[in-house]
């Protein structure tokens, strides 16, 4: 898919099935510590804390473009939902936004 800088997206979009592997094991909390500047943790690579500033930038121009064009819910928190070993809902905990995972 193509983001543009405003944050737009391409006509280019295509949906498909794929698992994601975490290598780096990253926990959300810390990242957006990093990210806001507050000491402590740090990306355990160069390349990595690369890959987080780039997706920071994207996120953030596709906040910007939906503040523009589309409904936010930004008061809203997030929703995790506790799945069973056969995919059944155990809990929903709601969990609020923060830099790392916020509406993009």
């Amino acid at each position: 898919m193509t983001i543009a800088a405003d944050g737009a997206l391409g006509n280019d979009i295509h949906f498909f099935a794929a698992e994601i592997e975490s290598k780096a094991k990253l926990v959300y909390d810390e990242v957006s510590d990093w990210l806001d500047g507050i000491a402590g943790w740090q990306p355990p690579s160069e390349s990595i804390a690369q890959q987080i500033t780039l997706l920071k930038q994207v996120c953030d121009a596709r906040s910007a473009w939906r503040h523009q064009h589309a409904l936010v819910f930004k008061d809203r928190p997030d929703y995790r939902f506790v799945l069973g070993e056969k995919g059944e809902v155990l809990d929903i905990v709601t969990e609020q936004r923060r830099t790392a995972k916020p509406y993009c």
